[in-house]
């Protein structure tokens, strides 16, 4: 059985067609966990107007993605979860083939496909289930790190104590597959995937202040629980530095964008003059 969790801000734009693909779904799912982060619009009676036991409604005040996921995950009941963004949705055999990897193959502990984007472009992607580090450390841009994709074994996340960082936020996912792949197997399939909304106001597509010191976070974060690699610990500081470099001069603060910037042509010099031109 699966438990589907949907952390919710502010959605009432797209979350009835997120929760009618979860349950179009062909596969069992124990339970529908929307956790609603203190949002001001119709989420809560969209919700509440569907008629269907599964369908569990939390309400906390605004604490961010992560916290609402983490708090998902302690309610839910489900052998599998998958932590579902409230305006993506489930293609039909999205949780089907999924699941198959996970019983046919007791050593796997979560697995992902495809990343079909829509609706502004159709732009093709795949999850990460092999050398996550180093993809996510070196910024791959065929790959997505988007939690909606992943079908996860509930057990490995308990064992292992693996929770979203609630000190993040747009980098919260890249953050947590680090972690969950430090400690379990994943595994790719070629088909059923995830369609995942990418819009002008979407969170990670609209650089501010708040983005980059979020990046920041990360940064630090990576380096107070030692998730750096060595081998690819230049190659990221580099990329990093150069983005925070670039994103704090982009948003005013030209100090703290300059060191950051320094750093990065320390790093690598030649690839820092490559980036430039």
């Amino acid at each position: 059985m699966i438990s589907v969790i949907i952390p919710c801000f502010n959605a009432e734009e797209f979350l009835k067609e997120t929760l009618d693909s979860i349950l179009s779904q062909q596969e069992e799912i124990e339970d529908i966990i929307v956790v609603d982060d203190g949002s001001t619009d119709q989420s809560a009676s969209i919700v509440k107007s569907y008629n269907d036991s599964r369908i569990i409604y939390l309400h906390q005040p605004n604490k961010g993605v992560s916290v609402a996921r983490n708090r998902g995950l302690t309610q839910a009941k489900g052998e599998f979860v998958v932590f579902f963004d409230a305006d993506d949705k489930m293609t039909p055999d999205f949780l089907k083939e999924r699941k198959k990897i996970l019983i046919d193959n007791p050593d796997v502990d979560f697995c992902c496909g495809p990343v079909n984007v829509f609706p502004l472009q159709q732009k093709i992607s795949f999850g990460i289930a092999e050398n996550v580090s180093e993809v996510l450390l070196t910024y791959q841009p065929q790959y997505s790190s988007c939690p909606s994709n992943y079908l996860i074994r509930k057990s490995v996340l308990i064992e292992h104590q693996l929770f979203f960082n609630e000190s993040l936020s747009s980098t919260a996912d890249r953050f947590f597959l680090i972690q969950l792949a430090g400690k379990s197997k994943g595994k790719l399939i070629q088909n059923a995937p995830l369609l995942y909304r990418v819009t002008p106001n979407s969170m990670s597509g609209k650089l501010s202040k708040t983005l980059v010191k979020d990046n920041e976070n990360y940064l630090l974060e990576l380096i107070k629980n030692k998730l750096i690699p060595t081998s690819l610990e230049k190659t990221f500081l580099f990329r990093i530095q150069y983005i925070l470099g670039l994103g704090f001069i982009r948003t005013g603060s030209y100090i703290k964008g300059m060191k950051y910037a320094m750093k990065a042509f320390s790093n690598d010099p030649k690839n820092f003059l490559n980036e430039i031109i």
